[in-house]
């Protein structure tokens, strides 16, 4: 396999209203438990945003901060040059270093206070969660095999769905395909670009060929096109060469 270093296939842009989540899922309410030793169970309402699609799901905080852990675990621990990375992998792993997870309770995790702290920084959690999964954000192949499934099965497992709607073309519809372009981090060079307080992400794979002439001669095209892009040469310019080259003949002689 042959990686070409200077021509580009294709381009991946991540702009301002790739950020907006396609899933729209809030905390809306917290249901404490009514014997001691069952925990409290917060509620998130989910929609597919232009679908009319709706279901709701029930969560407890050791569920919540499982999935932290298997974030930390992809993008912090193993993240930071263990493997390679796209800018959706490199922006969960910042949002996740920004984002404080509320810490245990054992002896007031009933407590109103305790439970309503919680249930603010849960809603910022499920919102980073969708807004860097289900979104136009680009992926890699490594975070959308490894990560998306987790992440989605977190907002299926045992929800309560509508009638008309099944758990398997639910699962059909949320695909990382279906949200954002899936690349190889491997054979890709991200360029990070600012304009007006605005960053742009362009993100371009590189050709792979699996034969040497192919390499060549996409080598030879390459280098064509940038001798017919060069600008031309002023007409004056060649009559000066063309003088200097005659008047050096003539010495000669």
């Amino acid at each position: 396999m042959l990686l070409d270093d200077e021509c580009f296939h294709s381009s991946i842009t991540c702009r301002p209203d790739s950020l907006k989540p396609k899933l729209v899922v809030k905390l809306v309410n917290a249901k404490p438990s009514l014997r001691m030793g069952d925990p409290t169970k917060y509620i998130l309402q989910c929609s597919l945003a232009e679908t009319g699609i709706e279901w709701s799901v029930e969560r407890r905080f050791s569920e919540f901060r499982d999935m932290q852990k298997v974030l930390q675990a992809f993008f912090l621990q193993r993240g930071g040059g263990a493997r390679p990375q796209c800018f959706g992998c490199a922006w969960f792993a910042q949002s996740l270093r920004g984002y404080w997870f509320p810490r245990r309770h054992l002896l007031c995790s009933r407590s109103p206070d305790v439970i309503s702290q919680r249930q603010v920084a849960l809603h910022q959690f499920v919102l980073i969660l969708a807004s860097h999964t289900f979104s136009a954000v680009p992926k890699c192949v490594s975070c959308a095999d490894a990560i998306f499934p987790q992440v989605r099965d977190f907002f299926l497992r045992g929800a309560s769905l509508p009638d008309n709607l099944g758990l398997k073309s639910l699962e059909r519809t949320l695909r990382p395909e279906n949200f954002s372009p899936v690349s190889d981090p491997s054979k890709s060079k991200i360029e990070f670009r600012k304009a007006r307080s605005v960053w742009k992400v362009l993100q371009m794979e590189k050709p792979v060929y699996s034969k040497l002439s192919e390499y060549q001669q996409q080598r030879t095209k390459c280098r064509k096109r940038h001798r017919s892009a060069r600008p031309p040469v002023p007409l004056e310019e060649r009559w000066r060469v063309a003088l200097e080259a005659s008047d050096s003949v003539c010495c000669e002689a």
